[in-house]
């Protein structure tokens, strides 16, 4: 089915969205944001390596087609712009208790640029600025890493190409920082059928991390590598003119060094035998993580996204994932966003909340122990096309504008009066984030 999305000047030809038969009445809203299944909890910015630790370096890019639950998109490459600018702020250390958090600011840079109708090419840059407000004192050395920050850069480079009723993307990548290095490489095809009712994608992706030490004095041969591989299946299938599901699955390998170099672990603490050592995990961790999706449209011009998360690895760590998201047009260029989601993982075989000297992997890593989560926000999105139109800005023929704010609370004992107290418990950090796009 086509829509033509406006009018144009007589002779131009007009612009083309090819939407599902069955989902052409869903709004533009109505489409997922999707990323890593395997990401898990809510990112958290501690320091750049611990970050791509945390959410891999897997890109999103890789992941819209194969998680989004739109089934195709515009029938022809447009141009594109959007800045994005995020802070993040919170409170405690995920590995040092009565240790502070950290900030992290972001900015990242899209374009989307139309080689043919069928074929577009997209860059990003981004930056983050993270900074600690206090470090650990080094037990093995005896020396201690002041306060600073770090800047990691990263950047991308993505095509995309439509043959008939099938899409493929590749895409590679790079971040460097002063510890963390990463390069990736993915692809991904995804497939329509049953007159574009039903999607099916496949995804596939290689990231390789060269991992540094900045701990003053470490005696270890650096770097050290990791090497991660994934692939992705999604099936998505519009069910009724107003509801459309998708179900993913995701498994990861990843192989390599995949503790923290500055992590110290303090051995047999509450004994006068104590002593330290640096933090070590298995080199090997296999990961499956399985989505379900669905998404209502409400004939108030709203709409409901629902999606269920089960994740499990190689090392024990099990969690669920429940998220709910609701949008609202408020008027006809502005939209409301509301999102809420409950998180709970079950620790690592290996963790132990005060490690003793015949643990195989000392480790004082917060993200791998037991504990709950809640996450919940307020966005705003802003159709200014007209507002500009009438100020006489033309920069585009179409601008939007968002604002987001999100809380992010790690608890204990939500689920579970067994659950084990950890460095990060009671965290509870804020993201705030505004945005501008443009469609040429």
């Amino acid at each position: 089915m086509q829509l033509i999305t406006r009018r144009k000047a007589k002779g131009e030809r007009p612009k083309v969205l090819r939407l599902t038969s069955h989902v052409s009445r869903l709004a533009a809203f109505v489409l997922l944001a999707p990323c890593s299944l395997l990401k898990g909890d809510c990112p958290r910015f501690t320091d750049g390596a611990s970050l791509r630790r945390r959410i891999g370096t897997v890109p999103v890019i890789m992941l819209l087609t194969a998680y989004g639950l739109v089934l195709t998109g515009s029938a022809r490459a447009e141009d594109r712009f959007s800045v994005k600018y995020q802070h993040y702020e919170d409170d405690k250390s995920i590995y040092y208790k009565d240790a502070k958090g950290v900030t992290s600011d972001r900015w990242l840079i899209a374009i989307s640029k139309a080689i043919t109708e069928k074929t577009s090419l997209a860059l990003n840059y981004g930056v983050d600025a993270i900074s600690s407000a206090s470090w650990k004192v080094d037990g093995v050395t005896s020396a201690t890493k002041r306060a600073g920050e770090e800047t990691r850069y990263s950047g991308g480079l993505g095509l995309n190409h439509t043959i008939g009723t099938v899409n493929y993307s590749a895409n590679l990548g790079l971040s460097r920082e002063n510890n963390y290095n990463s390069n990736y490489l993915s692809a991904s095809v995804a497939k329509d059928y049953n007159k574009r009712n039903t999607t099916v994608a496949l995804s596939v992706s290689k990231a390789w991390d060269d991992i540094y030490s900045t701990k003053i004095g470490d005696s270890r041969t650096f770097p050290m590598s990791k090497d991660t591989s994934t692939v992705g299946l999604s099936f998505t299938q519009a069910l009724t003119p107003w509801t459309i599901a998708a179900i993913g699955h995701e498994y990861t390998m990843a192989e390599g060094y995949q503790a923290h170099p500055e992590n110290v672990v303090c051995l047999d603490c509450t004994s006068i035998n104590r002593a330290y050592t640096d933090e070590v995990h298995p080199e090997t961790r296999y990961r499956n993580a399985s989505v379900l999706r669905i998404n209502r449209y409400l004939p108030w011009r709203g709409a409901l996204h629902a999606d269920y998360r089960y994740y499990h690895d190689s090392w024990g760590v099990g969690s669920n994932t429940l998220g709910l998201k609701y949008y609202q047009y408020l008027s006809d260029d502005l939209v409301l966003r509301l999102r809420g989601r409950f998180y709970t993982q079950g620790a690592a075989d290996f963790y132990f909340k005060n490690p003793s000297a015949t643990d195989s992997y000392p480790t004082i890593d917060g993200k791998l122990r037991e504990f709950d989560s809640l996450m919940y926000g307020v966005k705003l999105i802003y159709n200014a096309t007209k507002a500009a139109g009438k100020a006489g800005i033309k920069v585009g023929e179409k601008i939007n504008l968002d604002l987001k704010w999100d809380v992010y609370q790690q608890a204990d004992a939500i689920t579970s009066p067994t659950k084990v107290a950890g460095p990060s418990t009671g965290l509870k950090a804020s993201i705030v984030q505004v945005g501008l796009g443009m469609e040429f």
